[in-house]
């Protein structure tokens, strides 16, 4: 301490400097950094593997969020269209769904 400078994190040990550095390939935040084109996939098939729950709530957010908006929509115009008519009409389009898609 006779520099005056603050000490390294190895506190005078290199041995211990090892120890503080991350991995090679893993920022301060411990993300990967972005990957060349060829392991795209793959990066992005462990980000959804990792954080699939959290995307599942998110996707339900999304999806309740814009039934909402699209309610709120039906029911301002003149005369106002009821949710049990949006759920009916819906529900009737399954079917017609089902036999294009396993035809």
């Amino acid at each position: 301490m006779s520099s005056g400078s603050p000490p390294s994190p190895s506190y005078g040990h290199p041995e211990r400097l090892e120890l503080l550095t991350p991995p090679t390939g893993i920022t301060s935040r411990g993300i990967a950094p972005i990957l060349p084109a060829d392991n795209a996939r793959k990066r992005v098939k462990e980000i959804i593997d990792g954080n699939f729950g959290f995307l599942l709530v998110v996707g339900s957010q999304a999806l309740l969020s814009m039934v909402n908006i699209v309610v709120k929509q039906l029911s301002s115009i003149d005369p106002p269209v009821s949710v049990f008519e949006v759920s009916l009409a819906h529900l009737s389009v399954i079917p017609l769904e089902l036999i294009s898609v396993f035809q």
